[in-house]
């Protein structure tokens, strides 16, 4: 088994990636795949002991991006883009409740 590298260094830019994603009106949806990505491994780091990012911070950014999701996806009309809309928060709400670790 591999062991997972320490992703202290990178904290800071994770905090900030989030700040910058939940402060933004108009979001990519390829940015709420990144984003989902990012709590998948934050949240691993963090069972790990490889990560400051708290569970509390985790579980928000996941319940704000679950939201945004859901308030978007009522106004798509767009079959395509609510069929992606569906497959980011199928992915948001399978990753584990960090305050479950």
């Amino acid at each position: 088994m591999l062991a997972l590298p320490d992703i202290r260094p990178a904290d800071d830019l994770i905090r900030a990636f989030f700040v910058d994603l939940l402060a933004a009106e108009d979001v990519d949806s390829a940015r709420y795949d990144d984003a989902s990505t990012i709590i998948l491994f934050a949240t691993t780091s963090l069972f790990a002991r490889q990560t400051d990012i708290t569970a509390e911070d985790l579980r928000a950014w996941n319940d704000e991006l679950r939201g945004r999701l859901r308030a978007e996806l009522e106004s798509e009309q767009r079959p395509t883009r609510r069929a992606l809309m569906l497959e980011l928060l199928g992915g948001l709400a399978l990753h584990r409740d960090p305050l479950q670790l």
